[in-house]
């Protein structure tokens, strides 16, 4: 148990600790971008449209936002299922490894080590009826009381997931249920059939500029990534995480899509730019632009012979 205790503290890290990559936290920014673009699409049905009856946007600033979308959405899931192992300083946290590190230790996870490890009482039903004496003899203050019943509980809900996750009923509970490697392989494999070809996709071009011939053994080509695609791997990777939370940590996590403190609407009813200030924004584009052509009228050969006189005195 001591061994499955530590593995807990590190499973509890990756899952939903402080850590700006902690999985939770990974989600919830994926999540978070998800409904603003969902809003930004909302938006679109209510633009003024011109006299052609077509909508009234910027088509420069709308293809930004749905690239922008795009990319980051791909890329956020493509690292939830990093199925990258290594343990050290190169180790990364996804989703994936948490899934395949539980399954590799398996053999800790048995009802009595969970439960003991959680901190509830294995026996709830004992434990409660004790309680219960305890609290007519008046032993126990009602706080007192409400705190253990509370883990009596929690204890019991444990049990029943145990349950069905080993496939033992009630009346056949041992100590030794252990929790079999099929239940990850089959949590993994509802990650895999749905994010894999978003996984290829960005390995090919997203994270790795991948050459025609290699692109085309993965048939990277063929795929068409579309907004259905990336909204169910969000389901299929917020249910993945709520059910090791459920149960394995007893803790239902819920709470994906962030609530603020403030008006996440605010000032979208007011106008982006007035003509002057278009006029200007024209102006400093022509000068970036000038800034960048710049860049294939530069002075090579006298930033070279530099170079070769640096390394001569040196």
């Amino acid at each position: 148990m001591c061994e499955l205790k530590a593995k807990y503290d590190e499973w509890r890290e990756w899952l939903y600790g402080d850590d700006i990559h902690s999985i939770c936290r990974q989600i919830r920014t994926m999540i978070w971008d998800a409904a603003v673009f969902h809003s930004m699409n909302e938006l679109r049905r209510y633009t003024s449209l011109d006299k052609n009856g077509e909508p009234m946007n910027n088509g420069m600033v709308h293809s930004f936002i749905n690239r922008s979308f795009f990319d980051t959405q791909v890329s956020a899931i493509r690292r939830l299922l990093d199925k990258e192992t290594q343990t050290g300083p190169r180790s990364v946290i996804s989703l994936w490894r948490l899934v395949d590190d539980m399954q590799k230790n398996s053999r800790l996870l048995t009802r009595q080590n969970i439960i003991a490890t959680l901190g509830y009482p294995y026996d709830y039903q004992a434990t409660e009826a004790e309680l219960y004496r305890q609290r007519m003899t008046g032993s126990d203050g009602e706080r007192v009381f409400a705190k253990k019943h509370i883990f009596c509980v929690h204890s019991k809900h444990v049990h029943k997931n145990i349950d069905v996750i080993t496939g033992i009923s009630s009346d056949k509970r041992a100590s030794g249920d252990a929790v079999p490697v099929t239940f990850f392989e089959w949590a993994k494999e509802r990650l895999n059939s749905t994010c894999q070809e978003i996984n290829t996709y960005v390995n090919k071009f997203f994270a790795h500029s991948a050459t025609p011939e290699s692109r085309e053994i993965a048939k990277a080509n063929d795929i068409n990534v579309t907004y259905g695609h990336i909204l169910e791997a969000h389901k299929v990777i917020c249910e993945v995480t709520d059910l090791l939370c459920r149960c394995f940590f007893n803790r239902s996590h819920g709470g994906y899509l962030p609530t603020v403190a403030y008006d996440q609407f605010e000032h979208l009813d007011k106008p982006w730019a007035t003509e002057e200030t278009v006029q200007k924004l024209r102006k400093h584009w022509r000068e970036y632009h000038k800034h960048i052509e710049a860049s294939g009228q530069w002075d090579w050969q006298s930033e070279y012979n530099k170079h070769l006189t640096g390394e001569i005195e040196a």
